[in-house]
């Protein structure tokens, strides 16, 4: 009997190369992934910031025809600012 049963043992564990074979999957999903996350945050951020500067140059064109009639007439020193 015990030689019918070392032919019909029952699997108890996973071999090394299931695990290994999981542990790579894994790890290449993970590799996708932190990748795809960092280029959505780093497009969010570009996004943001391009909106921001329209934003200061609408407001600064704005503010120039809410006051024009307070502005100086004579053209002196010029002061800019560039973005």
């Amino acid at each position: 009997m015990e030689g019918c049963d070392a032919g019909m043992r029952k699997k108890q564990g996973f071999t090394i190369v299931e695990i290994l074979a999981v542990v790579v999957i894994l790890g290449l999903l993970g590799m996708i992934g932190t990748i795809t996350v960092t280029n959505i945050i780093r497009r969010a951020h570009l996004a943001y910031y391009q909106s921001q500067e329209n934003m200061i140059l609408l407001a600064g064109k704005e503010y120039y025809s809410d006051y024009r009639s307070k502005l100086p007439k004579e053209i002196g020193p010029v002061e800019t600012v560039t973005l």
